[in-house]
């Protein structure tokens, strides 16, 4: 009986446990061989004082592409940051925007509406939940990014 839970069990993890190794891999290589700077840097000459509002649109985009938002953090926390830097904005500012628009944005991550579908009886219904709930999630990233805009230009001394 023991066996053939543990067997179960390594079954079922290994899946996820490759997923995640070669997301962690992909941050850390991205990181050490300077891509993250290199894209931060593009992306604050483009974004410039806008940056605050795209910023919880980055972290949305993570949890939407991982149905996570420890694995948005994982994907573009160290970008956020270094974009931050480049932009001089405080890094504990951009580092919750990140993680609230990836908090926000995970619910419409389809892994996440698939199960939730199947879950409640709505298999095959996923394109109407899409429709209903995206609207809603990017009006709600939008206002964190308003939000961001306000507290780190009205407010400059609490985002440092």
């Amino acid at each position: 009986m023991a066996w053939e839970a543990a067997t179960l069990t390594y079954s079922q993890c290994l899946g996820t446990t490759i997923g995640v190794a070669t997301m962690v891999m992909m941050a850390v290589v991205m990181a050490d061989s300077g891509m993250t700077v290199l894209l931060a840097r593009g992306i604050a000459d483009a974004s410039g004082p806008v940056f605050p509002l795209v910023s919880p649109f980055i972290g949305l985009l993570g949890s939407f592409m991982s149905g996570s938002n420890t694995n948005s953090n994982v994907m573009f926390g160290l970008l956020q940051l270094e974009t931050a830097r480049a932009l001089d904005i405080g890094g504990v500012t951009i580092a919750s925007i990140q993680s609230i628009g990836a908090s926000v944005g995970s619910p419409m991550a389809p892994a996440k509406v698939l199960v939730g579908a199947a879950v409640v009886g709505l298999a095959g219904s996923e394109r109407q939940i899409f429709r209903l709930v995206i609207p809603y999630i990017l009006l709600l990233v939008l206002l964190v990014g308003i939000e961001a805009i306000i507290i780190i230009e009205l407010l400059p001394g609490l985002s440092r």
